[in-house]
């Protein structure tokens, strides 16, 4: 009995260490959608590991300086893929808040699909530090039937006083000379000298991140194909493997707490 239970568990821990290594090192994101999406969370991973993820108590609580000098908003607020000219491959917008430099950001990174790398093509930075009193600044998504717009607006006393339009087109980001036609828009965050507010529910240590996160992750995940090796397998590697699972079936129990020797 001893000498069979050793065989057998050496031959079932061979087997599955076989597989295990067969198996993943034919491992590779082969799918566009895939390579872009493991990129991309791979970027996002480093925003999240450098600033962290901005979050609030409740939705829609901002974040408000106390009076002690040390008021300096810092983390990812949102992030999102989107898809400003209906090309091939959409582009990551990443909006989050840098205390050591006191700015909002919002930064753009195109999918270079030859290199299969990301590249950063945009960096929109406002400073709230330089804000007076009743000075406002927001980032924005606004869409339209066929395009997608990063919007930055500056207020006065809750008045609009300017606003610039930003797109990609070809991997490349423009702004808009003249105001683009935007039936719907979406504020991701507005912020002063004094407070930082999201228009995005941050709350739950800002699920919402967390969710898109762990939906690159799973596409990358899903595109993700392993080599067959029953296909590999020889007759003799069957015999094998059935002369093992054969001599499994003479155990009915595998509790190795029921056995009073080794």
């Amino acid at each position: 009995m001893k000498n069979r239970i050793f065989r057998f568990l050496s031959a079932f821990c061979s087997i599955i260490i076989a597989i295990s290594c067969l198996s993943f090192s034919g491992v590779s994101a082969d799918e566009p959608v895939g390579k872009m999406s493991s990129v991309y969370a791979y970027v996002l991973n480093d925003y999240l590991y450098t600033y962290g993820a901005m979050h609030t108590e409740n939705a829609g609580d901002s974040l408000t300086d106390d009076g002690s000098g040390t008021f300096a908003p810092n983390g990812v607020v949102y992030a999102e893929i989107i898809n400003f000219d209906a090309n091939e491959n959409p582009y990551l917008v990443i909006f989050f808040a840098e205390a050591q430099y006191n700015v909002a950001s919002c930064h753009v990174w195109k999918y270079n699909d030859e290199a299969e790398i990301a590249e950063r093509i945009a960096v929109l930075d406002s400073n709230y530090s330089l804000m007076g009193q009743g000075e406002t600044g927001v980032f924005s998504l606004g869409f339209s039937n066929e395009k997608r717009y990063i919007i930055y607006k500056s207020c006065k006393d809750n008045e609009l006083v300017s606003a610039d339009y930003y797109t990609a087109i070809n991997g490349d980001a423009f702004e808009y000379v003249n105001e683009p036609p935007v039936l719907n828009v979406v504020d991701i965050m507005d912020f002063g000298c004094d407070y930082f507010h999201s228009g995005i529910d941050i709350s739950k240590y800002n699920k919402t991140v967390g969710d898109f996160f762990d939906d690159l992750k799973n596409s990358a995940a899903d595109s993700v194909t392993y080599e067959d090796i029953a296909e590999r397998l020889g007759d003799e590697d069957e015999e094998q493997i059935e002369a093992v699972l054969k001599n499994v079936t003479s155990f009915t129990d595998f509790d190795i707490a029921d056995y009073s020797t080794m």
